[in-house]
C-alpha cells in the first residue's frame, strides 16, 4: 500500500513539475514578444495559448510600427494576426457562430457603434493583409491608424502615447476600387422585411447598405431562416431600380453541405430538407451494395492506373484489407459468390467504359489528365464533395454507382423521361454546377 501511495505521489510530483517547467518556458516566448524576430513564429502559437488583452495588441501594433525595414515584408501578416487575436478576445464570451473574419469585424463594428469611416478602414486592412502584399509607408501607417481605432473602441481603451504619435492624422485613400463582381457577392444582413433584405457587401469600400430583393417564389422561403449578422452569397446578379436581383440566395455558406447528403433529399416519395437530418441520426449502414461500390471504386483506380493486364481478384484483396470488418460483420445472406460474381461483373463494366471514354477515337478526353475521386469546394454554393472521377480540364466527370437501378431493370422511364434516379442526377448536376 506504501509503494503505492509512494507510486501515485512520485507521478504526481512529476506532472507538477513538468508543468511548472512549461510554465517557465511559455513565459520565457512571452518575453521574447517584444523581439521584432520572434514576433511572427509567436503569433499562432499564443492565439491558442492565451487570452490576449488590450495591453498586449497595443504592444504588437507599436512592434509593427518600429519593424526594421529588412522586416518590412512581415507587417501585413502580423496586423492581420493583431487583428484574428482582437476579434478572438472580444468575442470569447459571445455565443454566436461567425464563419469568417469579414462577419467577425462587421458584427464587432456594428456593436460598438464604429463610426463608418474607420469600419470601412479595417475592412480594407482585413482585406489587403490577407494576400500579404507589400505595403508603401503611407498605406502601412493607414491600416496601423484603422487596427488602432478598432481596438481602441471595441476594448474601451484609450491608444498609447507611443503609439498615437506614430499613427496619421487621416486615413490614406487611393483613386483606384476594386470592381464588384455582381455574379457573386458575399454580403452580412442587416435587418429585413416581406420584399427586401438590408445587406452590407463585403469589398464594398463606401460600406453602404443595399436592398436585396427577394420576393420571388423560390426564395421567399428564406425569410424565416434570416438573422441579423448572417452571411449571404448573392448569386448573378441583377440591378433594377437600384435593388440587387440575384438569381439565387446561398445562406451561410461557410458551413459546407456534402452534395451526396443534399441529393439524398430528393427522393421518389418527395422532396424535404428534413430527410438530411433524418439521414444524420440514422446508424451506418453495412450492406453488400456499400461494399460493392467500395471495391468498385478500387476497381476504377486500378483500371485506370494499370501498366499490365489487370487482374481483378487483386482489387478484391484490397478491398478487403481496407474493410476486413465490414466484410466480416455483413450480415446479408448475400453470399460470397454472389459478391465476387457481382464483382467481377462491376469490372467488366468498369473496363468497357473506360476503353470506351478513353481509347475511343471519337472522343477527346485525356486519361493521362484523369484524376480519382478529387475533393473539392465550392464557395459559392457553400458545398464540399468528391467525385469518382474526373480530367483535370473538366472535360469529363464520372460518378459511379453500383446499386440497383430498378428504372432500368424494369424498362419504365421516370416522371421526367429518363431512366436515372433522381437523386443520381441531382448529385451529378452538384458536383457540374460546383466544378
Amino acid at each position: 500500500m506504501e509503494n503505492s501511495l509512494k507510486n501515485v505521489f512520485n507521478f504526481d510530483f512529476f506532472v507538477v513539475l513538468l508543468f511548472v517547467l512549461s510554465s517557465i518556458v511559455l513565459g520565457l516566448l512571452c518575453v521574447k514578444l517584444k523581439n521584432v524576430v520572434s514576433l511572427q513564429g509567436f503569433y499562432s502559437a499564443a492565439s491558442l495559448l492565451f487570452m490576449i488583452t488590450v495591453d498586449e495588441l497595443f504592444e504588437r501594433i507599436y512592434a509593427v510600427i518600429t519593424l526594421p525595414k529588412d522586416k518590412e515584408h512581415l507587417a501585413g501578416s502580423m496586423m492581420l494576426e493583431t487583428l484574428k487575436l482582437a476579434c478572438m478576445s472580444a468575442l470569447a464570451n459571445n455565443k454566436e457562430l461567425f464563419g469568417n473574419l469579414f462577419a467577425q469585424v462587421s458584427y464587432l463594428s456594428k456593436l460598438h457603434k464604429l463610426p463608418t469611416r474607420d469600419a470601412i478602414a479595417i475592412q480594407r486592412l482585413r482585406a489587403e493583409t490577407h494576400f500579404n502584399v507589400n505595403f508603401t509607408n503611407k498605406e502601412k501607417a493607414s491600416h496601423l491608424r484603422a487596427l488602432a481605432i478598432f481596438v481602441s473602441v471595441v476594448f474601451q481603451k484609450a491608444i498609447p502615447n507611443n503609439v498615437a504619435q506614430h499613427l496619421l492624422p487621416a486615413y490614406h485613400t487611393t483613386k483606384s476600387r476594386a470592381k464588384i463582381n455582381y455574379r457573386k457577392l458575399r454580403a452580412v444582413v442587416q435587418s429585413w422585411n416581406d420584399t427586401h433584405i438590408e445587406v452590407k457587401i463585403e469589398g464594398d469600400e463606401e460600406q453602404e447598405t443595399r436592398q436585396v430583393y427577394y420576393n420571388e417564389p423560390h426564395l421567399i422561403y428564406i425569410r424565416e431562416l434570416l438573422e441579423v449578422g448572417m452571411q449571404l452569397n448573392l448569386l448573378d446578379c441583377s440591378i433594377n431600380q437600384g435593388d440587387l436581383c440575384p438569381e439565387l440566395i446561398v445562406l451561410e455558406p461557410d458551413f459546407l453541405i456534402d452534395i451526396s447528403s443534399l441529393a439524398a433529399c430528393f427522393t421518389d416519395m418527395g422532396h424535404h430538407p428534413l430527410s438530411y437530418i433524418y439521414r444524420r441520426m440514422c446508424p451506418s449502414v453495412n450492406s453488400q451494395a456499400i461494399l460493392l461500390g467500395h471495391f468498385s471504386g478500387m476497381a476504377l483506380d486500378d483500371v485506370i492506373n494499370q501498366t499490365n493486364h489487370y487482374q481483378w481478384h487483386s482489387t478484391l484483396k484490397k478491398s478487403f484489407r481496407a474493410k476486413a470488418f465490414d466484410y466480416c460483420a455483413c450480415a446479408s445472406s448475400y453470399g460470397l459468390n454472389n459478391f465476387k460474381q457481382d464483382a467481377e461483373a462491376q469490372v467488366a463494366n468498369i473496363t468497357e467504359i473506360v476503353n470506351e471514354l478513353f481509347e475511343n477515337k471519337e472522343t477527346d478526353f485525356c486519361k493521362e489528365k484523369a484524376i480519382i475521386e478529387p475533393s473539392f469546394v465550392c464557395e459559392e454554393l457553400g458545398l464540399q464533395g468528391r467525385v469518382d472521377l474526373m480530367t483535370t480540364d473538366f472535360q469529363l466527370l464520372v460518378e459511379q454507382k453500383s446499386g440497383k437501378n430498378f428504372n432500368i431493370e424494369r424498362g419504365i422511364k421516370n416522371n421526367f423521361g429518363s431512366y436515372q434516379r433522381e437523386d443520381h442526377y441531382v448529385q451529378l448536376l452538384l458536383y457540374y454546377g460546383s466544378s
